[in-house]
Order: C-alpha cells, then sequence, then structure tokens
C-alpha cells in the first residue's frame, strides 16, 4: 500500500510541473496558443491548477491505510531451534526442565484417548535428553508461566522416498488452548526443525477412535490407505530380541 501512494504523489507532482513546465515553454512566462487560433493564457491561469493538484494528491496519499501484515518476532535461534513469540503465547523446543511437565501431559493425552497413562516418567525424559545421541526432539507451548501444549519427535529414513525425516510421537493441545491453530503451529515447527535436519516428510499415527485428532489431520493431509501401524513392546519386546 506505501507504493500505491508513492505513484499518486510522483503522478501528482508530474502532472504539476507538466504545467508549469508548457506555461514557461513560451516567451515571456506567457503561454501562446495564437497559431492555433487561441488567445495568449497567463501564467497565473496554471497556479491554482497545479496547487490544487498537489493539495489534492497528498490528502489522498496520506489518506491510504498502510495494511502490512504483523510479521512474528524471532526471538533466538540455538542449534537450529527457532523460537517465535506469537504474543502472549512461546513455542520453543524441550529442555530437562520439562520433563514432568512432558510425563503430566502425555498422561492427560491418553486420557483424552480412552487409554491408561503411560509408564512414561519424568527420569526416562531426563535421562533421553542427557544422552550424547538422544533421539527425542519436541517443542513446549507455554502462555505466561503455564504450558498449554507440547509435540515429540525423532528423526528417521524412509526407502520409498530415500530421505530422513520425522516420526512425530505426539502432539498435545490442552483443552483451554485449542482452536488457535497451535497444533498446526507445532507441527509447522517439527517440520522446519527436520528440514534443518535434511528431512523431508512426517509421519505419525492416530487412533480412530479419536475423532478430534482425526478431523484435525485431514486437514493437513490424507491417511495412507491400506497401512497399519504396528508396534512390539514389553514381554513381546523381550521374547522377539532373546530369539536367535
Amino acid at each position: 500500500m506505501r507504493a500505491a501512494g508513492f505513484c499518486f504523489t510522483a503522478l501528482g507532482l508530474a502532472f504539476a510541473f507538466g504545467l508549469l513546465a508548457v506555461a514557461f515553454a513560451e516567451r515571456g512566462g506567457r503561454f501562446s496558443a495564437t497559431n492555433r487560433g487561441r488567445p495568449e493564457v497567463p501564467l497565473a491561469f496554471f497556479a491554482p491548477i497545479a496547487l490544487s493538484s498537489l493539495v489534492f494528491i497528498s490528502f489522498r496519499t496520506r489518506a491510504i491505510p498502510v495494511l502490512d501484515p504483523p510479521i512474528p518476532t524471532l526471538l533466538h535461534a540455538k542449534d537450529d531451534l527457532m523460537t517465535t513469540d506469537l504474543g502472549h503465547l512461546t513455542i520453543r523446543p524441550i529442555t530437562h526442565d520439562d520433563a514432568a511437565e512432558i510425563v503430566l501431559m502425555a498422561a492427560e493425552l491418553s486420557r483424552h484417548e480412552g487409554a491408561p497413562p503411560p509408564i512414561l516418567v519424568a527420569e526416562d525424559v531426563e535421562k533421553e535428553l542427557a544422552r550424547p545421541d538422544c533421539v527425542l526432539q519436541g517443542y513446549m507451548v507455554v502462555q505466561g508461566a503455564r504450558v498449554v501444549g507440547y509435540s515429540l519427535f525423532t528423526i528417521s529414513f524412509d526407502t520409498e522416498s530415500g530421505a530422513r525425516g520425522a516420526y512425530m510421537c505426539d502432539l498435545y493441545v490442552r483443552p483451554e488452548a485449542r482452536r488457535n491453530g497451535l497444533g498446526r503451529r507445532l507441527m509447522a515447527a517439527i517440520a522446519r526443525d527436520t528440514a534443518a535436519q535434511g528431512g523431508t516428510w512426517i509421519a505419525w499415527g492416530a487412533l480412530e477412535s479419536n475423532k478430534e485428532a482425526q478431523q484435525f489431520y485431514t486437514k493437513l493431509g490424507r491417511p495412507e490407505e491400506g497401512v497399519q501401524l504396528w508396534s512390539l513392546s514389553n514381554q513381546v519386546f523381550a521374547q522377539l530380541k532373546s530369539e536367535s
């Protein structure tokens, strides 16, 4: 919109100076049109026209509102992880201090899905984050002093695409903070972080019974037809690893 105001001003100036140039082009500072059968017109005749044009254009230029959209403020970048200020909300990478809150929200997510809480404890998260080969990554959404959402993911490799990508383990926003686009912002943060690590895709799973999650993910993409997500854990995993 600033460009439009500049154009109006430039056109007004060009029009005004054009009139003055025509007036001074003839001798004596008077416009002579006797060769065309018209009488001479004094220079004073053009002054009110030029002045009115400048005043009108200047008024129109100042009246044009500036509608440039606000740009989120990048507070800092550390290890290619961007922290973005969203007004009263902040999305930032997880730290060791978030372990207890992650466990609490993981239990809330399981309860929301109608499942018992996971066996995860804060020490598990702290231990993983302290490892030099840590695979756990994620983001927290903070509103004031309260955490209102989180996401966890790991970097993996896919033979079909031949590229790195992220598997999203958890995505959860507390009820009071939903319908504000935070889930999508968390996934956008994962996408940027994954791309910074050479990845080109994100994969995740969702329970068919979790209709709210199904509706949200449908807006982002389509599930792979004919694909089922399988997992082995606990005793089944222990039995399998013991086989030769």
